[in-house]
């Protein structure tokens, strides 16, 4: 190198160096542009300081994989190209218009979920009552493995998430679950070993409250297993009416555990609110903060039962 180009060189780190410190800008690295999720790329010209609309693209250097954004603008500082993190593309708020069904009994909860499902899907449901719950042989024993079945042969693609395959032998002990255990426990066992071959889609695991606020957005319904325990109405509250029907007269709510079906139809993500169908109450919707809505469907005895509903059947 001649002495003149080192010069020169010299010259133009000072400038940037300069440049920096009066626009109190400090140069971004790679990785720090990683951790802030800002996408950089190296300039070909350095000493140069300008602002890029958004369809200009970065240069990049050989050997230097960039990602280049069209829907953000890039300001080059320093030899720095640094572009704004991606806005979500997730609605703040959604509402699903559900027909109310209100329950007949203290135990049919889940079969008016159902019921509520088929008529926002304008399906007949005249047959739920009769010859779908004599099918199911289930008594008034309903498990969310039976709701399954029943959407299914409706023709209704649902997916059923839970944190047991089949019964927790704990459920014994439980006053809620114990008057027909011994018998729920083989004809829900042998539900869950047939649910594949009759095309039911059945996944082990706890799902997080994200993939059911998805799941809302795109017009798909959920019924959902909860604790109303700990399950709250805002709205309800606020007018001093009671949507606990069903509990009030459960002859099997002796202990804390009170397990209820309700079909979940949108949020409101900047209130973290969740609003569903309380089948025990004919209200057009009810509104749980999101917190309790976690808590009662995470409660023991729910297995955290989830029926994932799809409107593409």
């Amino acid at each position: 190198m001649c002495q003149t180009t080192a010069v020169v060189l010299s010259f133009v780190l000072m400038f940037q160096c300069v440049s920096c410190m009066t626009t109190g800008i400090a140069p971004v690295t790679n990785s720090t542009a990683q951790s802030t999720g800002a996408v950089t790329a190296m300039q070909s010209t350095a000493g140069i300081t300008s602002m890029l609309p958004a369809s200009t693209p970065a240069p990049t250097p050989s050997g230097n994989a960039t990602t280049t954004p069209g829907n953000s603008a890039y300001q080059i500082t320093c030899g720095i190209y640094i572009a704004e993190p991606t806005q979500s593309t997730h609605s703040n708020k959604k509402e699903i218009d559900v027909p109310s069904f209100v329950q007949k009994y203290s135990w049919d909860c889940g079969l008016a979920c159902v019921c509520m499902v088929l008529r926002h899907l304008g399906i007949d449901d005249s047959k739920i009552y009769k010859e779908d719950h004599t099918d199911l042989d289930c008594g008034d024993s309903v498990w969310t493995i039976d709701l399954a079945f029943l959407l299914q042969k409706y023709g209704i693609k649902n997916r059923l998430t839970t944190t047991t395959l089949g019964v927790d032998k704990g459920y014994g002990s439980s006053s809620f679950y114990k008057a027909s255990f011994t018998k729920d426990e083989n004809r829900v066992n042998t539900l869950f070993q047939e649910a594949e071959s009759k095309g039911i889609v059945v996944e082990k695991g706890s799902v997080p409250v994200d993939e059911i606020l998805n799941h809302l957005e795109g017009d798909n319904l959920v019924i959902a297993l909860v604790d109303w325990s700990y399950l709250e109405c805002i709205w309800c509250d606020k007018l001093g009416i009671s949507c606990l029907t069903c509990l009030k007269r459960c002859t099997k709510c002796c202990d804390r555990y009170q397990g209820h079906y309700i079909v979940l139809c949108g949020f409101d993500r900047k209130k973290n609110r969740i609003f569903y169908k309380n089948p025990s109450y004919n209200k057009d919707m009810c509104c749980s903060r999101i917190s309790g809505f976690n808590l009662a469907r995470k409660s023991y005895g729910t297995d955290e039962d989830t029926l994932f509903i799809y409107n593409d059947t």
